[in-house]
């Protein structure tokens, strides 16, 4: 008979081999794989899955060599804010103003938080006035 749904058991097999994959890949490969066993045969999903499980390895280490795409460059690419900024210790404070001069602004030169007065809740660190 052909046309059916996948079998659980070929479901499973698919599952463990996309379980082998790095974790951003995962969901998205798992969902390929059960998509390409509706329609067969229940003999030719159980070899479809076999394959798969027999692959995942070669296909994980080609997407660890693949290289990033854009967005994933982008992310890291990013520069790491210090510890001591993200915990609110330590910040390296700048003043600026708007650009008619009437307000006057810090900004940490490291994480680029910002706050609009000099008297703040956070503790001041290097070039804090």
């Amino acid at each position: 008979m052909t046309g059916q749904d996948p079998s659980r058991v070929s479901m499973r097999i698919v599952q463990l081999a996309a379980r082998t994959l790095p974790s951003r890949h995962r969901l998205r490969y798992e969902g390929e794989f059960i998509a390409e066993l509706y329609g067969m045969a229940r003999t030719d999903q159980l070899r479809h899955a076999m394959q798969i499980l027999a692959y995942a390895l070669l296909l994980r280490a080609a997407l660890h060599s693949a290289p990033a795409t854009i967005g994933e460059e982008a992310v890291s690419h990013l520069p790491a804010i210090p510890l001591t900024c993200r915990l609110n210790l330590r910040h390296k404070w700048r003043m600026f103003s708007t650009e008619d001069g009437s307000n006057h602004y810090w900004v940490c030169a490291i994480c680029d938080r910002k706050k609009s007065d000099g008297t703040s809740s956070l503790r001041g660190g290097i070039g804090y006035p």
